[in-house]
């Protein structure tokens, strides 16, 4: 009796392990199908991120195109030899690096003194990085990659991308720290940053790869790889800003920006650079900085999937 009793309780357990099996299965099933494992991973990231923090960044200062900047300066698009001129305000400020989070793809046929001007201010400074832009292009649909002009390119430091990653909803979470056409050969303009400091290339650069290591065949799109989630700053934190006008004209303590790592890029709303992310709206150059001392202070999140 004893024997037969616990034969019977055994296929029992069984029979519900066995339904309680089937029913996870089926519900991670439709999860994946309506994608509501995305949105599960995406409400728990934008909740935790919100109570994290980052580490102080006392050494990076932001120079913002402000709407105060356009007001005294004009429209945007800027001459190029405005933009030097505030290099040069930054190389007698002695600021360490600089980093532009604005493109300079296009030669001004009308004012070519302007962007010789620039070009020598960026060889005199010595330690400017500039970003590219990578992008399809029209309905085919084509990649293409978008550096410097070559005057600039030249008598710049470094080049790396600027490019975050939008989910779906609009929000911005992640980053792959190295993209491009074919392969993905660019860094992010963080990661030349940090090598540039560190005076060698970082072995281990963090994140989930996308490409297997082995396949080393070329394609004809963009790819990416090392995808990291970005861990924000908290409220009570916030990077040194500095006008761009304020800066340009004098008006700024340039002693505030001795021995600074210096980025430059548009905070105001009419030039469209700013990303929501899970804390509120932030200029892409500002959440550019954040990324930078996430990833030197080994912050940033990596997970088990380029696809959050």
């Amino acid at each position: 009796m004893g024997f037969s009793r616990l034969s019977k309780g055994i296929g029992k357990q069984s029979k519900q392990l066995f339904w309680l099996v089937l029913l996870l299965s089926l519900s991670n099933g439709l999860l994946m199908q309506f994608r509501l494992t995305e949105a599960i991973d995406r409400f728990v990231y934008d909740n935790l991120i919100r109570l994290g923090s980052q580490p102080n960044a006392d050494d990076i200062v932001v120079i913002e195109i402000d709407d105060k900047s356009q007001r005294q300066l004009g429209r945007w698009p800027w001459p190029r030899g405005t933009h030097a001129q505030l290099l040069e305000q930054l190389t007698l400020a002695n600021s360490r690096i600089v980093v532009f989070d604005i493109l300079f793809v296009d030669r001004d046929a009308q004012h070519p003194e302007s962007d010789q001007r620039f070009a020598q201010a960026l060889a005199d400074h010595g330690s400017v990085l500039l970003p590219l832009h990578i992008e399809t292009f029209g309905r085919q649909g084509q990649p293409l990659e978008t550096p410097p002009l070559e005057l600039f390119r030249a008598n710049a430091l470094a080049l790396g991308h600027v490019h975050v990653e939008t989910d779906d909803d609009g929000i911005v979470r992640s980053l792959f720290l190295k993209e491009g056409v074919g392969t993905p050969f660019w860094p992010h303009i963080s990661l030349v940053l940090l090598e540039i400091l560190e005076n060698s290339s970082v072995e281990n650069v963090p994140g989930a790869r996308r490409l297997a290591e082995q396949d080393t065949a070329p394609s004809i799109g963009i790819e990416r790889d090392y995808y990291n989630l970005i861990p924000m700053p908290s409220a009570r934190q916030g990077l040194r800003h500095f006008s761009y006008v304020d800066v340009l004209q004098g008006r700024a303590d340039l002693s505030e920006l001795d021995g600074k790592l210096v980025f430059i890029g548009a905070t105001s709303t009419g030039l469209g650079d700013t990303h929501a992310t899970a804390i509120g709206n932030l200029p892409g150059v500002e959440l550019n900085a954040w990324i930078f001392n996430a990833l030197r202070h080994d912050r940033l999140i990596q997970t088990g999937s380029s696809s959050l």
